[in-house]
């Protein structure tokens, strides 16, 4: 903890998330108001290009609170994308391009090792020994930005229970990797170095700064939704989904990933929607519309009939696992447009969000409503047709960027603003809406669920007992 010497109102926090394809940067006062912001894109994701733009955020979002009269932040705490890794040489140097969250270059998951980080580690020690004998620090997303302004190698968890997902000697030892080029453990809310002279001035931001440790993007979003307690559910949205439930008890069911929660002693029962970001990105680009506003888009999408072909199908979807690869317009003819595709490309998400929460409901956690944050938070359009196909409400924050008040939270936690990050998460997390589902349509899309599961499952199969003649003509 750090001492706590002045009043509660004047106080503020660097807060910074670095996402798969952006870093967002604010100042965010103890009251839960955002001070300034500022957003980058970042063009190809890994470790340079997140280094620039957490430079050209953080500074701006610096500058812009001091000119609207605001003092200096008092901390800064980073949280990002994971299980990416970075591999640095002892300056701070990638030595290896960065190992990305959806990257393919893995290893093989061995039996009782839970890692999530080792498999991609363990994929550098086996095929290129060279680069991975230069490695002094193996660093998550944004374990490396904490290196780079700190000099401070460290892993960062909330507590014990993560130990084993995320690395310890004796699974690194079966996957083949030096435990001397892992960092030491340190907790969320540590202080764990301060602002260098060179990235501050580099980056704008105070020198001698404190930096506390935040954690994994998913994670803060649970904070920053205040999804802190048993029976809420958090759906984070951006490159990537998650159907997020807290609960008191884990989940044996196989087709649900259950973690220890941000909170000790609870338990995150997920069902992953790794790419419906990149998927709406993808119609986004081949339909010629990176140019429009997502407002219009959605409003295109909406104007054409609801549930009718054509259908698209991701051809990797079981159960609340799902992935876009190798994806089936079905039912696609001359008649249709940039629309109609958009709308079976939306239908399809939606589908699978619900599919996720029937999933986790099957699995005895019943869910309330949907605490949703991320990108996708951000189209009330879309949050109304989220609300229809599910079947649930979906709670919308006035700050959508999660991540942000959860490192705010954790980090006014730390200097002893809030005696807990409980407490500073109910006092900064509030509810901007809530979109109910409106009913002729959520019994539209419950009668359309299964007709739908039962079509993918036909063209699934299909898909996948396609000759190599055939799958060229597809």
């Amino acid at each position: 903890m750090f001492p706590s010497d002045r009043p509660r109102v004047d106080r503020q926090i660097l807060a910074v998330d670095i996402g798969t394809t952006s870093v967002k940067a604010a100042c965010v006062s103890s009251s839960g108001a955002i001070i300034s912001r500022s957003i980058h894109r970042v063009g190809s994701p890994g470790a340079e290009r997140w280094r620039e733009a957490c430079a050209l955020a953080a500074g701006e979002a610096v500058s812009a609170a001091e000119s609207y009269g605001a003092g200096p932040p008092e901390a800064m705490i980073f949280s990002g994308n994971g299980p990416s890794v970075v591999a640095v040489d002892a300056a701070g140097e990638e030595v290896c391009e960065t190992l990305l969250w959806y990257d393919d270059r893995v290893i093989e998951k061995l039996p009782d090792c839970p890692s999530f980080f080792l498999p991609r580690i363990g994929w550098l020690f086996h095929n290129d020994p060279s680069c991975a004998e230069r490695v002094r620090w193996f660093l998550s997303c944004p374990e490396y930005l904490v290196y780079l302004v700190t000099g401070s190698a460290i892993t960062i968890r909330p507590h014990d229970a993560f130990t084993p997902y995320i690395w310890d000697d004796a699974q690194a030892a079966r996957y083949g990797v030096d435990s001397a080029k892992l960092p030491p453990f340190a907790y969320t809310g540590d202080l764990i170095g301060h602002v260098d002279a060179e990235h501050a001035r580099q980056w704008g931001i105070p020198e001698g700064l404190p930096v506390v440790a935040g954690a994994y993007d998913f994670l803060m979003s649970l904070v920053g939704t205040d999804t802190l307690h048993a029976g809420r559910t958090c759906d984070r949205a951006g490159t990537s989904e998650g159907i997020n439930h807290c609960s008191e008890n884990p989940s044996t069911d196989r087709r649900l990933r259950s973690l220890p929660h941000f909170i000790q002693g609870l338990h995150n029962v997920a069902g992953v929607l790794s790419s419906t970001g990149r998927l709406f990105e993808w119609y986004r680009r081949i339909s010629g519309q990176r140019g429009t506003s997502y407002e219009k888009m959605m409003n295109d999408i909406l104007a054409t009939p609801a549930g009718v072909e054509p259908w698209f199908f991701p051809s990797l979807h079981q159960g609340a696992d799902w992935e876009f690869a190798s994806g089936m317009f079905i039912g696609l003819g001359a008649e249709h447009g940039p629309a109609e595709m958009g709308r079976a490309v939306v239908e399809s998400i939606g589908y699978a969000v619900r599919e996720a929460v029937e999933t986790i409901e099957s699995a005895g956690f019943p869910v309330g409503e949907l605490r949703a944050c991320g990108g996708q938070s951000k189209n009330d359009l879309w949050n109304q047709m989220k609300a229809d196909m599910v079947g649930k409400p979906v709670a919308i924050m006035e700050v959508p960027d999660a991540e942000i008040v959860g490192n705010a939270a954790a980090g006014f936690s730390a200097l002893g603003v809030y005696d807990s990050v409980e407490e500073a998460a109910g006092e900064l997390v509030r509810v901007r809406r809530r979109f109910e589902p409106v009913a002729e349509t959520e019994r539209m899309y419950a009668e359309l669920f299964p007709l739908y599961l039962e079509n993918y499952e036909r063209f699934r199969a299909a898909f996948n007992a396609r000759s190599p003649v055939g799958s060229r003509g597809l």
